[in-house]
Protein backbone atom coordinates (compact mmCIF):
# COMPACT_ATOMS: atom_id res chain seq x y z
CA UNK A 1 0.00 0.00 0.00
CA UNK A 2 2.80 2.41 0.89
CA UNK A 3 4.57 1.55 -2.39
CA UNK A 4 1.39 2.20 -4.38
CA UNK A 5 0.87 5.55 -2.70
CA UNK A 6 4.53 6.45 -3.16
CA UNK A 7 4.52 5.80 -6.90
CA UNK A 8 1.21 7.61 -7.25
CA UNK A 9 2.79 10.66 -5.65
CA UNK A 10 5.86 10.35 -7.89
CA UNK A 11 3.68 10.01 -10.99
CA UNK A 12 1.70 13.08 -10.00
CA UNK A 13 4.89 15.03 -9.34
CA UNK A 14 6.32 14.02 -12.73
CA UNK A 15 3.15 15.16 -14.48
CA UNK A 16 3.39 18.57 -12.86
CA UNK A 17 7.11 18.82 -13.64
CA UNK A 18 6.48 18.05 -17.31
CA UNK A 19 4.01 20.91 -17.47
CA UNK A 20 6.26 23.34 -15.62
CA UNK A 21 9.71 22.55 -17.05
CA UNK A 22 11.85 25.66 -16.50
CA UNK A 23 13.49 27.50 -19.39
CA UNK A 24 16.87 26.65 -17.86
CA UNK A 25 16.84 23.05 -16.68
CA UNK A 26 18.52 21.87 -13.50
CA UNK A 27 21.68 19.90 -14.19
CA UNK A 28 22.06 16.25 -13.24
CA UNK A 29 25.75 15.31 -13.44
CA UNK A 30 26.70 11.68 -14.16
CA UNK A 31 30.21 10.25 -14.19
CA UNK A 32 31.84 6.89 -15.03
CA UNK A 33 34.70 5.46 -17.03
CA UNK A 34 33.75 4.34 -20.53
CA UNK A 35 31.78 1.09 -20.38
CA UNK A 36 30.01 0.73 -23.67
CA UNK A 37 27.21 -0.26 -24.43
CA UNK A 38 26.07 0.95 -20.97
CA UNK A 39 27.82 4.31 -21.19
CA UNK A 40 29.93 5.25 -24.21
CA UNK A 41 31.48 8.41 -25.68
CA UNK A 42 29.86 11.61 -24.33
CA UNK A 43 28.24 13.77 -26.98
CA UNK A 44 28.22 11.02 -29.62
CA UNK A 45 25.15 9.73 -31.44
CA UNK A 46 25.41 6.59 -29.29
CA UNK A 47 26.44 7.74 -25.79
CA UNK A 48 25.32 4.44 -24.23
CA UNK A 49 21.87 3.06 -23.61
CA UNK A 50 21.89 3.99 -19.90
CA UNK A 51 22.76 7.55 -20.85
CA UNK A 52 19.98 7.67 -23.46
CA UNK A 53 17.52 6.41 -20.85
CA UNK A 54 18.70 9.04 -18.36
CA UNK A 55 18.49 11.81 -20.95
CA UNK A 56 14.92 10.92 -21.89
CA UNK A 57 13.62 10.29 -18.37
CA UNK A 58 15.24 13.27 -16.69
CA UNK A 59 14.70 15.53 -19.70
CA UNK A 60 10.96 15.01 -19.33
CA UNK A 61 11.28 15.84 -15.64
CA UNK A 62 13.01 19.15 -16.34
CA UNK A 63 16.65 18.17 -15.94
CA UNK A 64 19.64 18.49 -18.24
CA UNK A 65 21.99 15.49 -18.04
CA UNK A 66 25.70 16.34 -17.90
CA UNK A 67 27.53 13.08 -18.65
CA UNK A 68 31.33 12.98 -18.74
CA UNK A 69 34.02 10.33 -18.44
CA UNK A 70 36.07 9.96 -15.27
CA UNK A 71 37.99 6.97 -13.96
CA UNK A 72 35.84 4.67 -11.86
CA UNK A 73 37.49 5.18 -8.48
CA UNK A 74 37.29 8.98 -8.79
CA UNK A 75 33.71 8.73 -10.10
CA UNK A 76 32.68 6.91 -6.93
CA UNK A 77 34.71 9.07 -4.53
CA UNK A 78 33.74 12.44 -5.97
CA UNK A 79 30.08 11.49 -6.36
CA UNK A 80 30.07 10.20 -2.79
CA UNK A 81 31.32 13.61 -1.65
CA UNK A 82 28.49 15.35 -3.52
CA UNK A 83 30.49 16.84 -6.36
CA UNK A 84 28.45 14.87 -8.92
CA UNK A 85 24.87 13.57 -8.87
CA UNK A 86 25.38 9.94 -9.85
CA UNK A 87 27.52 7.15 -11.26
CA UNK A 88 26.62 4.98 -14.25
CA UNK A 89 26.72 1.18 -14.42
CA UNK A 90 27.09 0.51 -10.70
CA UNK A 91 26.21 -2.61 -8.74
CA UNK A 92 25.30 -2.28 -5.07
CA UNK A 93 28.53 -3.86 -3.79
CA UNK A 94 30.61 -1.11 -5.42
CA UNK A 95 28.88 1.75 -3.63
CA UNK A 96 26.52 0.35 -0.96
CA UNK A 97 25.98 3.76 0.65
CA UNK A 98 24.63 5.26 -2.59
CA UNK A 99 20.92 5.62 -3.37
CA UNK A 100 19.83 2.99 -5.89
CA UNK A 101 16.56 3.08 -7.87
CA UNK A 102 14.11 0.24 -7.29
CA UNK A 103 14.40 -0.67 -10.99
CA UNK A 104 17.68 -1.86 -12.50
CA UNK A 105 18.91 -0.59 -15.88
CA UNK A 106 20.38 -3.91 -16.96
CA UNK A 107 21.89 -7.21 -15.90
CA UNK A 108 25.63 -7.77 -16.14
CA UNK A 109 27.92 -10.81 -15.94
CA UNK A 110 31.69 -11.18 -15.80
CA UNK A 111 33.12 -12.39 -19.10
CA UNK A 112 36.62 -13.56 -20.02
CA UNK A 113 38.51 -12.20 -23.02
CA UNK A 114 41.34 -14.43 -24.27
CA UNK A 115 43.56 -14.70 -27.31
CA UNK A 116 42.01 -16.82 -30.05
CA UNK A 117 43.04 -20.42 -29.78
CA UNK A 118 43.78 -20.23 -26.06
CA UNK A 119 42.42 -23.15 -24.08
CA UNK A 120 40.43 -21.48 -21.28
CA UNK A 121 36.95 -21.80 -19.79
CA UNK A 122 36.04 -20.41 -16.39
CA UNK A 123 35.15 -23.15 -13.91
CA UNK A 124 35.71 -21.38 -10.61
CA UNK A 125 38.67 -19.38 -9.37
CA UNK A 126 40.97 -22.40 -9.60
CA UNK A 127 40.72 -22.16 -13.41
CA UNK A 128 42.54 -18.80 -13.21
CA UNK A 129 45.65 -20.45 -11.76
CA UNK A 130 48.63 -20.33 -14.11
CA UNK A 131 47.25 -17.30 -15.99
CA UNK A 132 47.97 -13.57 -15.74
CA UNK A 133 44.65 -11.80 -15.31
CA UNK A 134 43.92 -8.14 -16.20
CA UNK A 135 41.30 -6.28 -14.13
CA UNK A 136 40.31 -2.67 -13.43
CA UNK A 137 40.90 -0.87 -10.15
CA UNK A 138 37.71 -0.34 -8.14
CA UNK A 139 35.57 -2.79 -10.10
CA UNK A 140 33.53 -5.34 -8.18
CA UNK A 141 33.67 -8.81 -9.74
CA UNK A 142 31.87 -12.06 -8.99
CA UNK A 143 32.66 -13.45 -5.52
CA UNK A 144 35.11 -16.16 -6.62
CA UNK A 145 36.94 -13.78 -8.96
CA UNK A 146 37.13 -11.05 -6.30
CA UNK A 147 38.56 -13.56 -3.84
CA UNK A 148 41.23 -14.56 -6.37
CA UNK A 149 42.16 -10.92 -7.07
CA UNK A 150 42.48 -10.11 -3.36
CA UNK A 151 44.44 -13.29 -2.66
CA UNK A 152 47.05 -12.45 -5.30
CA UNK A 153 47.11 -8.64 -5.00
CA UNK A 154 50.64 -7.40 -5.62
CA UNK A 155 51.69 -10.45 -7.66
CA UNK A 156 51.83 -9.14 -11.22
CA UNK A 157 52.44 -12.61 -12.59
CA UNK A 158 48.88 -13.44 -11.52
CA UNK A 159 46.90 -10.19 -11.39
CA UNK A 160 47.55 -6.85 -13.10
CA UNK A 161 45.33 -3.93 -12.09
CA UNK A 162 44.75 -1.05 -14.51
CA UNK A 163 43.07 2.32 -13.94
CA UNK A 164 42.10 5.35 -16.01
CA UNK A 165 39.27 6.31 -18.34
CA UNK A 166 40.55 3.88 -20.98
CA UNK A 167 41.46 1.03 -18.60
CA UNK A 168 39.64 -1.64 -20.61
CA UNK A 169 41.33 -0.59 -23.84
CA UNK A 170 44.70 -0.80 -22.09
CA UNK A 171 43.92 -4.30 -20.84
CA UNK A 172 42.75 -5.60 -24.20
CA UNK A 173 45.83 -4.25 -25.96
CA UNK A 174 48.03 -5.93 -23.33
CA UNK A 175 46.12 -9.15 -23.94
CA UNK A 176 46.58 -8.91 -27.72
CA UNK A 177 50.31 -8.25 -27.19
CA UNK A 178 50.67 -11.35 -25.00
CA UNK A 179 51.51 -9.43 -21.82
CA UNK A 180 48.50 -10.90 -19.97
CA UNK A 181 46.37 -13.99 -20.60
CA UNK A 182 42.81 -13.05 -19.59
CA UNK A 183 40.83 -9.81 -19.29
CA UNK A 184 37.80 -9.93 -17.03
CA UNK A 185 34.94 -7.50 -17.56
CA UNK A 186 31.25 -7.53 -18.42
CA UNK A 187 30.59 -9.86 -21.36
CA UNK A 188 28.67 -7.25 -23.41
CA UNK A 189 31.40 -4.66 -22.79
CA UNK A 190 34.17 -7.06 -23.85
CA UNK A 191 32.44 -8.11 -27.07
CA UNK A 192 31.83 -4.53 -28.16
CA UNK A 193 35.28 -3.27 -27.15
CA UNK A 194 37.05 -6.07 -29.06
CA UNK A 195 35.00 -5.21 -32.15
CA UNK A 196 35.58 -1.45 -31.89
CA UNK A 197 39.33 -1.88 -31.33
CA UNK A 198 39.56 -4.06 -34.44
CA UNK A 199 40.86 -7.04 -32.47
CA UNK A 200 38.26 -9.61 -33.59
CA UNK A 201 40.89 -11.60 -35.46
CA UNK A 202 43.06 -11.90 -32.34
CA UNK A 203 40.74 -11.94 -29.33
CA UNK A 204 37.49 -13.63 -28.32
CA UNK A 205 35.24 -13.90 -25.27
CA UNK A 206 35.27 -17.32 -23.65
CA UNK A 207 31.86 -17.24 -21.98
CA UNK A 208 30.94 -15.78 -18.60
CA UNK A 209 30.79 -16.76 -14.94
CA UNK A 210 27.05 -17.52 -15.12
CA UNK A 211 26.16 -15.00 -12.41
CA UNK A 212 23.87 -12.08 -13.29
CA UNK A 213 23.97 -8.84 -11.28
CA UNK A 214 21.63 -5.84 -11.61
CA UNK A 215 23.33 -2.66 -12.83
CA UNK A 216 22.11 0.86 -12.03
CA UNK A 217 22.62 4.54 -12.21
CA UNK A 218 23.22 5.21 -8.50
CA UNK A 219 22.97 8.58 -6.80
CA UNK A 220 25.14 10.45 -4.32
CA UNK A 221 24.39 9.86 -0.62
CA UNK A 222 25.44 13.49 -0.07
CA UNK A 223 22.74 14.84 -2.41
CA UNK A 224 19.43 15.75 -0.72
CA UNK A 225 17.62 15.02 -4.00
CA UNK A 226 19.09 11.52 -4.47
CA UNK A 227 15.89 9.71 -3.41
CA UNK A 228 13.89 11.92 -5.79
CA UNK A 229 16.26 11.15 -8.66
CA UNK A 230 16.00 7.42 -7.93
CA UNK A 231 12.20 7.54 -7.90
CA UNK A 232 12.06 9.53 -11.15
CA UNK A 233 14.35 7.04 -12.87
CA UNK A 234 12.48 3.96 -11.60
CA UNK A 235 9.16 5.40 -12.75
CA UNK A 236 10.65 6.54 -16.04
CA UNK A 237 12.17 3.18 -16.99
CA UNK A 238 8.77 1.56 -16.49
CA UNK A 239 7.20 4.21 -18.71
CA UNK A 240 9.79 3.57 -21.44
CA UNK A 241 9.22 -0.18 -21.20
CA UNK A 242 5.44 0.15 -21.42
CA UNK A 243 5.59 2.49 -24.43
CA UNK A 244 8.08 0.33 -26.36
CA UNK A 245 10.64 3.11 -26.34
CA UNK A 246 13.05 1.04 -24.19
CA UNK A 247 13.21 -1.65 -26.88
CA UNK A 248 13.96 1.02 -29.48
CA UNK A 249 16.90 2.34 -27.47
CA UNK A 250 18.30 -1.12 -26.75
CA UNK A 251 18.09 -2.18 -30.41
CA UNK A 252 20.51 0.62 -31.28
CA UNK A 253 23.11 -1.27 -29.23
CA UNK A 254 22.17 -4.77 -30.39
CA UNK A 255 20.56 -5.60 -27.04
CA UNK A 256 17.18 -6.78 -25.76
CA UNK A 257 15.29 -6.01 -22.55
CA UNK A 258 16.98 -7.74 -19.59
CA UNK A 259 13.63 -8.73 -18.05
Amino acid sequence: MRATLFYAIVASTLSVMRLTTPATADVLSLRADEWCPYNCTPGSDRPGYMIEIAQEVFGRAGYQVDYQLLNWMRSIAETRSGRYSGIVGAITAEAPDFVFPSEALGMISDGFAIRKGANFRYRGQQSLEGHTVGVIRGYEYYEGIDAYIKKHAGDRTRVQVTSGEDALEQNLKKLAAGRIDIVIDDQNVLNLAIQELGLNDRLEVAGNDGALKPAHIAFSPADDKAAEYAAILAHGINDLRASGRLDEILRRYGLVDWR
